[in-house]
């Protein structure tokens, strides 16, 4: 009787899992009021008022999806059959739901094939930026987390899943940041901090760190994408070799 129960328990583990699942990545538009469509991309969202618009609506904000269409469509890794889905929050708890949990995040990319969900947290698209519940470098450009975070998507349909696995996360994360052109961490404490060997554990920091190096191999070393990603380095190596730049040189690769 004792194992029965036991059985029944985690059978019901397992369906409330599966459910949590299910709603929270192919049904995640149910919990969205409206949507805009277009060629390759639907934007999910609430009510305008949610998102601290002022003098604005509706027109508007959908004239700044057509915009951000566009740039996501000049990204070097772009294919044309990526269909990709953009669900902005309004507020932690909904993003914490669809989120899986990883509420610290700015956003989160989940593929599957040829398609591709982007949840972004919080929104304010009054000053048109993502706000995670980090205490601090918390704030993001809503563009750049869209180029970052589409970047991701794109990539996995040029390296298969497998090939992904051996894709280094700081190379993968590195490209995404640059394509992005923007850190949530501060560029000249980030420079300042890394060549004078201070540590920082932040995952912003981390990031900035990621994204030093793939501007590195690009700008300095004039690298492709493509040799990027087909580099052998680790990613110590290719900070050792930055420490003996001149700062100024190295700033201005952010810029």
């Amino acid at each position: 009787m004792k194992k029965n129960k036991i059985k029944l328990f985690e059978f019901i583990i397992l369906i409330v899992l599966l459910t949590y699942f299910i709603l929270s990545t192919f049904c995640c538009g149910l919990f969205f009021k409206n949507k805009y469509t277009n060629e390759n991309f639907t934007f999910y969202y609430n009510e305008i008022e949610k998102y601290n618009l002022i003098n604005s609506d509706k027109n508007n904000l959908e004239n700044y999806f057509e915009e951000l269409s566009r740039k996501l469509k000049l990204n070097p890794f772009y294919k044309n059959e990526k269909k990709i889905k953009l669900l902005i929050c309004d507020n932690y708890a909904l993003y914490t739901f669809l989120s899986n949990i990883n509420y610290k995040s700015i956003g989160i990319t989940k593929t599957f094939g040829n398609y591709g969900f982007i949840v972004f947290n919080k929104t304010d698209f009054n000053t048109k930026e993502v706000i995670s519940q980090n205490k601090k470098n918390n704030v993001r450009s809503f563009e750049s987390v869209v180029l970052h975070e589409s970047t991701h998507v794109f990539i996995t349909k040029i390296h298969s899943l497998f090939n992904r696995f051996y894709l280094p996360s700081w190379k993968e994360e590195g490209i995404c940041e640059s394509i992005a052109s923007e850190s949530s961490y501060d560029i000249e404490k980030g420079l300042k901090n890394f060549l004078s060997d201070k540590s920082e554990k932040s995952p912003s920091y981390k990031y900035f760190l990621y994204r030093l190096s793939v501007l590195y191999m690009k700008n300095q070393e004039k690298l492709s994408y493509e040799k990027i990603i087909n580099d052998k380095r680790n990613q110590n190596e290719i900070l050792s070799t930055i420490k003996i730049i001149p700062y100024e040189e190295i700033e201005a690769w952010f810029y």
